[in-house]
């Protein structure tokens, strides 16, 4: 939590697996050759990502910080503009809210199989 960002954990990105579904979909569709960078261009902490998932389940868990592992960039995010430009693919599903309580459900309906 000693990173040099608004809220000290480091900053990571994270997509929808209903995002990225569809920028495949749409590669295959126009056989698009090339390597494609898929994201929001949005870090979000670490922090900020277990606040959403405290309201989506409705739980405060037991928060403890460990030590930086060596090496750990301080922010990963991703430019998707060539997926923009190329596939005219955006990220519709990837409002942090989304994704954790998509993830959720699909882990509730998992136990009950």
């Amino acid at each position: 939590n000693d990173y040099n960002t608004h809220d000290g954990p480091c900053l990571r990105e994270y997509v929808h697996v209903l995002d990225i579904v569809d920028a495949h979909k749409k590669a295959i569709e126009i056989c698009a050759p090339g390597i494609f960078n898929l994201g929001t261009s949005n870090p979000i902490s670490n922090l900020e990502v277990l606040h959403e998932i405290e309201k989506v389940v409705k739980k405060t868990p037991n928060l403890q910080f460990s030590n930086r592992r060596p090496g750990d960039a301080e922010s990963l995010y991703s430019d998707y503009s060539k997926a923009k430009l190329i596939l005219n693919w955006v990220p519709l599903n990837s409002e942090l809210h989304n994704i954790v309580l998509d993830y959720y459900n699909w882990l509730k309906l998992d136990k009950h199989r």
